[in-house]
Parts: C-alpha cells; sequence; structure tokens
C-alpha cells in the first residue's frame, strides 16, 4: 500500500502538462503475484517434530548498487572523446614546456661548443709542431742536395732536366748532367713526400675536429631528448591525473544508487500444537478475482505517471507490456519505495 501511495503522488506531480501517448498492454503477458495463490493440500493429519519451533526468521537484506544509465556504446564514444581531448592537451603543454626549457637548453649547447675552442687551439700547437719536425726532417735531407745542384748548376738551381745525349758532349759533361738530373730526382722526392706528410696531417686534424665537433653535438642532442621526454612526462602526468578525475565526474552524472535493504528478523509468538490442522478453505475464483483487479489498478497508476493512453488493440500503438512489467517488479521488490525515499531526500 505503500507503494501505491508514492504513485498516487507521482501522478499528483506528473500532472497532465502534454498530450498522453497511445499505448498497449499485454495483460496476459504479465505474470500474476505468487503469494496469492493458493496452499498445497496437506495432510489432515499433524506429525510431531521433534525440533525446537521457529519463534523467528530473517529476511536477507540487498547490498548498494549503483546503477549506470548509458548504453555501452555512449560510455564509449564519451571515452574515445577524453582519450583525443587528453593527447591534444598532452601535445599543447609538451610545447609550451619545451619552450620553458628552450633557455636551460641554449646554455647547454652554448657551453659544449665552447668546449672547442681549447680544443683547436690545442689541436693547433700539435699540428705547427708536427709541421715543423716534417719540415726540418725535409730540410735537412734536402739542403745538402740542393748546396750540390746549385754548385753543379750555378743559381739558381735549374729545375728542368738536361739531356744527356748530344754532339760534342765529353765525358764529364755526360756525368755532369747524370748528376745534375739524380739530384733533381732525388730533391723532387723528397718534395714529394713533405707534401704527402703535410697533407696526413691536415687530414688527421680535420678528422680530428670533426669527430669532436661530433661528440659535442651528441651531448647536445642528448640533452635536447631528455628535455623532449622530460616535458612529455610531465604534460602527461599533469593531465592524465586530470582527465581521470574528469572522466570519473562525467560518468558520475549518469550514475544514481539503489540503497542498502537492510537485512530483517521478523519474530513469530510460540503457538501450542494444535490436535489437527485447520483445513484452509478458499474461493479459487475470488482470489483470481481480486488478482485481476489489483493488477487493472497498478496498470492504471502505470498509465497516469507515464501520461500514457491506453488502448484495447496493439495496432497503431506503443506496446509497454515489457515496461510495465519491469516497473510492476520494482514496485514489488521495494526498489520503487526506496528511489522515491531518495528523491524526497535530495
Amino acid at each position: 500500500m505503500r507503494n501505491l501511495r508514492f504513485c498516487s503522488l507521482a501522478i499528483f506531480l506528473v500532472g497532465c502538462s502534454q498530450s498522453p501517448v497511445d499505448v498497449y498492454v499485454d495483460l496476459s503477458a504479465v505474470p500474476l503475484s505468487k503469494d496469492r495463490m493458493p496452499l498445497a493440500t496437506v495432510d489432515n493429519r499433524p506429525e510431531l517434530s521433534t525440533s525446537s519451533p521457529v519463534d523467528s526468521r530473517t529476511i536477507p537484506g540487498e547490498e548498494p548498487n549503483n546503477i549506470e544509465n548509458l548504453r555501452a556504446d555512449e560510455k564509449i564514444a564519451i571515452r574515445k572523446e577524453v582519450e583525443k581531448e587528453t593527447n591534444d592537451a598532452i601535445e599543447t603543454i609538451s610545447k609550451r614546456l619545451i619552450d620553458y626549457y628552450a633557455a636551460e637548453f641554449d646554455e647547454f649547447s652554448k657551453v659544449e661548443f665552447a668546449k672547442l675552442v681549447p680544443f683547436k687551439r690545442a689541436q693547433m700547437t700539435a699540428y705547427l709542431n708536427s709541421i715543423r719536425a716534417i719540415f726540418e726532417e725535409s730540410a735537412n735531407k734536402r739542403g745538402p742536395l740542393l748546396t750540390k745542384l746549385t754548385f753543379l748548376t750555378g743559381f739558381p738551381p735549374i729545375e728542368d732536366q738536361v739531356p744527356i745525349e748530344g754532339e760534342n758532349l765529353s765525358k764529364t759533361e755526360i756525368k755532369r748532367r747524370v748528376e745534375i738530373n739524380k739530384l733533381q730526382d732525388e730533391i723532387k722526392a723528397i718534395d714529394e713526400s713533405y707534401e704527402k706528410s703535410i697533407r696526413n696531417l691536415d687530414l688527421v686534424n680535420s678528422d680530428e675536429l670533426i669527430n669532436e665537433f661530433k661528440l659535442l653535438e651528441s651531448h647536445v642532442n642528448q640533452k635536447k631528448l631528455e628535455i623532449d621526454q622530460r616535458a612529455s612526462i610531465e604534460a602527461t602526468n599533469l593531465v592524465r591525473n586530470f582527465s581521470s578525475s574528469l572522466s570519473e565526474r562525467i560518468f558520475s552524472k549518469y550514475t544514481f544508487q539503489l540503497k542498502e535493504i537492510p537485512t530483517k528478523t521478523v519474530k513469530f509468538p510460540k503457538l501450542s500444537a494444535q490436535p489437527t490442522i485447520p483445513r484452509v478453505t478458499f474461493d479459487r475464483n475470488q482470489v483470481n478475482q481480486n488478482t485481476k483487479e489489483e493488477l487493472a489498478r497498478e496498470v492504471e497508476t502505470f498509465m497516469s505517471l507515464n501520461h500514457y493512453n491506453r488502448v484495447a488493440a496493439p495496432e497503431g500503438a506503443k506496446d509497454v507490456t515489457k515496461e510495465f512489467i519491469e516497473w510492476r517488479t520494482n514496485l514489488k521488490s521495494g526498489h520503487w519505495e526506496t528511489l522515491q525515499k531518495s528523491s524526497a531526500q535530495n
């Protein structure tokens, strides 16, 4: 009866602001309450029980339950949208953090590449010392040969070789010319060796300078990667923490709670044993008639609550039989009363 009083109150609140919707309810598909069915026939001869009489019975309660008023596809769509916005926010904040750390990166790069100055200075000192050693070694070899060539050809000494064949050349002249050509070849070989040594030295110095630059560049690139990762991690932690609580707040708007139904214990007075089991008489037709009348009242209450207009035929009307059965089940289980109390408190 308490449920019906709440239903009547709801009917009063809903009013008739909208035109009623034509609906159809198949009462033959509505299961009737089992508590109104007649008791099974029992033997009139009592049996003495050796157990102690039951004086109480416990009615189990129900734990509180959270119910989400969202379909699965709606939840997926919300999660996808939150994830997209989260990734966009992470990317934006990461870029801003990288700009924030730009001064740190520039200072680090400046310090690293400044190391090239003392390196090149030390390299140039070693280069000049190496050139001096190569030059002195070449000069020590070339000097005597050039002096002897100058003595044979005059100053400045000739660079082109002289022919050793010709008319009217004495043996002494031929010998002199052979000596001149030999000295020229030896001096040329010394000069080529000197130039090759200088080129090798330049190549080694160039490779050393390039390797040093690449090493410093790798330090700078590693620092850039470190700053990018730091910015990404900080942005991710910041945004993920916010988006996680945001998702919870979004889903909480679509969630309502069925409050706990406590366990109840019903006590029965102890009665002395009856000499015989009284026979219960009932009129099955009267019971069925009462059940149908109660069902009819429930249908009318359901129609008024939902602003429906019940029609006798299903053609052209909305079939709400399943909706009525679910509503009636909640009404019988006590959840309707719990929801009404919760709404009143809020």
